[in-house]
């Protein structure tokens, strides 16, 4: 058991070692001017001008709409709140009066 058990340690630190060393290995060849520190292979999308353009006519559309919901949230906010407080108020004054 304790042979195994020192096995599998062993075996996490050369893990550990090899990872470190590698890590090393490449902050040195970036130092050194060997490798880059950017993914070389990576490419950025290209976009069409049409691509784009639909694109923005989308976003501004979706702003309308948020626009649009927003005002009818407030409208009702702004009528339901009173209109709600004067039919409380009547009803608790009703009931006090009786």
């Amino acid at each position: 058991m304790a042979t195994t058990a020192t096995h599998i340690l062993r075996k996490i630190d050369n893990i550990k070692a090899r990872s470190e060393q590698r890590r090393s290995d490449y902050k040195k060849d970036i130092l050194m001017g060997k490798r880059s520190p950017f993914k070389e292979n990576s490419e950025m999308p290209v976009f069409t001008k049409e691509q784009v353009e639909n694109h923005k006519k989308k976003f501004q559309r979706e702003i309308a709409k948020r626009k649009r919901r927003n005002i009818w949230i407030i409208l009702i906010v702004v009528i339901s709140l009173p209109a709600t407080l004067w039919l409380m108020h009547s009803i608790f004054m009703y009931g006090v009066k009786s």
